[in-house]
């Protein structure tokens, strides 16, 4: 259990419920990354036995004490991205699977952005990803094609009738984090992937997609 900051590099972000089917797979695909991360999850009150599968991979995560009951998404979001210090932020989903390189791509192209606009900048990465059923059957290997979404859609006028930024696939700096909570209506962030997305614009910071193979 964590009751401090919990110090990292690369922070998954994994609010949990009723997520025992698909949860274990989860895990093991983010422990193949060839980059490794820390995740930190949480239980948002579950009926099924998703508590007794985050214990069981207690020493594959940290987690949090799940002492508030269901609180939601949004907050349990919150809770988990305030517990760390971790200058970088990725948000998943209990449901998905990893390509192995996900987070060592994510990192070059956060790289490549801290060069060119600066490391305090406000900066978000997202990408596309290929749709599933329940049983992992492919039903499409692009959202964006199967959504009809534009990911060169950047103005914040175009985001709000087409949102191309799922928040599954963001990666965050903690700055941009920050400047999202100081604004008025934090218990919003951060899975509004909109907002996330409008925040880091010009001016105030940058975003940049990539494709999933």
């Amino acid at each position: 259990m964590a009751s401090s900051l919990v110090v990292c590099k690369v922070a998954v972000i994994l609010a949990c419920c009723d997520g025992s089917f698909f949860l274990n797979d989860f895990i093991d695909s983010v422990s193949l990354q060839t980059l490794s991360p820390t995740v930190i999850a949480q239980d948002d009150g579950s009926s099924d036995n998703t508590p007794q599968i985050l214990a069981s991979r207690a020493d594959q995560l940290v987690l949090l004490n799940d002492r508030l009951g269901n609180v939601g998404i949004v907050e349990n979001f919150n809770i988990l991205a305030k517990a760390t210090d971790a200058p970088y932020l990725v948000f998943a989903d209990q449901d998905d699977i990893w390509e192995a390189d996900k987070l060592a791509v994510q990192m070059e192209l956060m790289r490549q952005m801290e060069r060119k606009f600066g490391a305090d900048m406000p900066l978000l990465v997202h990408s596309d990803l290929a749709v599933c059923d329940e049983h992992r059957c492919v039903i499409d290997s692009s959202l964006w094609r199967f959504q009809r979404l534009d990911p060169r859609v950047r103005s914040f006028a175009r985001l709000l009738v087409q949102n191309n930024v799922t928040g599954c696939t963001v990666r965050i700096t903690n700055t941009l984090y920050r400047q999202r909570a100081g604004c008025k209506s934090p218990s919003t962030w951060p899975k509004n992937s909109l907002e996330s997305s409008a925040q880091a614009r010009p001016r105030e910071g940058h975003f940049v997609h990539f494709p999933c193979r």
